[in-house]
């Protein structure tokens, strides 16, 4: 049984009532950190390039804890993630910095992101105008660039439009965003190529008073919550770029969740199983199976009290539903349940510790809010004095509401 059903176990037998909960393993977190620095390294084998926590993917403070206790930095999208950002990245020994991204910045942030010479990835040719209008010679901006196809029409300048609008010193550097889970290693390895090739084309609209030394390069690569190998770029391949940050979010934390709702009906209407769950798209702002799943069934598993996880051979094929008044409800189609399935029985979602509660409409006709739980296994040498054999995991819990708590 994976770490996270052993912790569901124990957390779900000291449930007092049937209120939905995530659960956060922060041993696979430190994992999937230390497989993304691998995977840096291997794709940019000529940079250190530094890694950046998108705080809106996941704001829980335990999960924030354990990236910045890694040395990542932080990137922000809102006044409320940037103030937060400034209060505590430096609590928790991280050596990481500051990036503001999103198409949503206030004039305040682009102030504050100015003032204070935090990185400052524009959207638009406003958002440009607006730091200039704070102060004449900024030089922390990084346009974001646009690709030319119809998914990115809506975000970012096109080049040409960068070359145009640029004064001399302002830029530090440059903001490429892949796109949400749409990570292809030969097709984000020829954009770069192509970048590199015109910033060396380009290089007075980036010189700064000790002339060029190569540019920033923000990059949000699009990586999917699953393993996805990289192409290494080569040597050269990038000589324009001085430093990398690439932008991290769901790869990071995807895997280490899992979310918990309890069973409150079986309906079978003919061939067609319908099961109802006490939660919802109202606690899960992304979907539980996402393109990169291998399958519904390697996303869920189901537990009974005082029973545990239920496993037979005699499974049938339904679609598990919330609880919210709306027809596009549908967690999971077409998954394998046991035919026994009840009322009071529990579901178990993995790969869930993205975008969930903070991004998920939770008031929506007042329905249970769920708490959320992190736990990592305690270490532990000491045998089992009956046996011989080394004792089971023991785990540590730590409880957070975030519906009560202030700030992300």
């Amino acid at each position: 049984m994976s770490p996270c059903a052993i912790a569901f176990t124990a957390q779900q037998s000291n449930q007092t009532d049937s209120r939905p909960f995530f659960l956060y393993d922060l041993d696979r977190l430190r994992q999937d950190i230390s497989r993304l620095e691998h995977f840096t390294q291997t794709w940019l084998p000529e940079h250190q390039a530094s890694l950046h926590y998108s705080l809106k993917t996941n704001p829980n403070p335990h999960i924030v804890e354990t990236i910045l206790g890694s040395g990542w930095g932080l990137d922000v999208s809102s006044e409320e993630e940037f103030d937060w950002a400034l209060r505590n990245i430096n609590r928790f020994d991280s050596h990481g910095e500051i990036q503001i991204s999103g198409i949503d910045k206030s004039n305040r942030l682009i102030e504050k992101a100015v003032l204070s010479n935090t990185t400052l990835n524009l959207d638009s040719i406003e958002e440009w105008n607006a730091a200039r209008a704070v102060s004449r010679t900024p030089k922390n901006l990084q346009p974001r660039i646009r690709l030319d196809t119809p998914l990115f029409l809506k975000h970012g300048m096109s080049l040409e439009m960068i070359r145009s609008h640029a004064l001399k010193s302002e830029l530090r550097g440059l903001h490429l965003y892949w796109g949400r889970e749409r990570f292809h290693a030969q097709e984000i390895n020829r954009a770069l190529i192509e970048i590199n090739q015109w910033v060396a084309t380009n290089r007075d609209i980036f010189k700064h008073d000790q002339g060029f030394d190569g540019i920033h390069l923000s990059i949000g690569p699009g990586l999917p919550g699953s393993k996805v190998e990289p192409i290494p770029l080569r040597k050269g391949e990038l000589s324009e770029v001085k430093s990398i940050h690439l932008e991290i979010g769901r790869a990071a934390v995807t895997r280490c969740g899992s979310y918990s709702a309890k069973i409150l009906a079986v309906k079978k209407m003919g061939a067609h199983i319908s099961v109802i769950v006490n939660g919802g798209l109202q606690h899960l702002g992304s979907p539980v199976q996402s393109i990169f799943s291998q399958s519904a069934n390697s996303v869920v598993e189901f537990h009974r009290p005082n029973v545990g996880l239920l496993a037979p051979d005699d499974r049938c094929t339904a679609n598990i539903f919330g609880s919210l008044c709306l027809s596009h409800d549908l967690l999971l189609s077409h998954s394998s349940i046991p035919t026994d399935l009840k009322r009071g029985d529990w579901v178990l979602f993995h790969n869930t510790g993205a975008y969930g509660l903070t991004a998920a409409v939770p008031f929506f006709i007042g329905q249970d809010l769920p708490r959320e739980h992190s736990f990592a296994i305690k270490p532990t040498s000491a045998p089992s004095s009956q046996s011989g054999h080394e004792a089971p995991p023991a785990f540590s819990y730590r409880t957070y509401d975030a519906l009560k708590a202030p700030g992300p």
